[in-house]
């Protein structure tokens, strides 16, 4: 089983090298750096772990700090399994602002993408001599 899922974990890496590899970092960078997206990114993690930790304590039916981080991912990536739900009206309040932070990030990824993308279209193409 082990050597099944470490397999896995090196091909997953290889895939994802791959996909990199072409990719003109700096631009990347420039576009990350130019959007706040980093900071925006761990403004969600550093909301997603309070509010992991807070949620136990707030909510009666959220008991762990798994339990919670798995609602905060459930809110944020806008899934909503229905497993857990906020009851309490300060829960209810928390999820609500992390649902609204989650679409922002949302949208965010999107436009670093779209921005990385018309980076690279302006740029000379090295083939074009060809």
């Amino acid at each position: 089983m082990f050597v099944c899922l470490y397999m896995f974990a090196l091909n997953l890496i290889h895939i994802v090298s791959l996909s990199f590899s072409g990719m003109d970092m700096k631009i990347l960078a420039k576009v990350i750096r130019k959007t706040y997206a980093a900071d925006v990114l761990s403004g969600l993690v550093l909301f997603m772990a309070a509010f992991s930790f807070m949620f136990p304590v707030v909510e009666k039916n959220i008991a762990s700090f798994k339990d919670a981080l798995w609602y905060c991912f459930a809110i944020v990536t806008t899934i909503g399994f229905g497993d857990y739900a906020a009851t309490s009206t300060l829960g209810r309040v928390m999820s609500a602002i992390l649902g609204a932070y989650g679409i922002v990030v949302v949208a965010l990824i999107t436009s670093v993408v779209v921005n990385f993308y018309s980076e690279v279209k302006k740029q000379p193409d090295d083939n074009e001599d060809l």
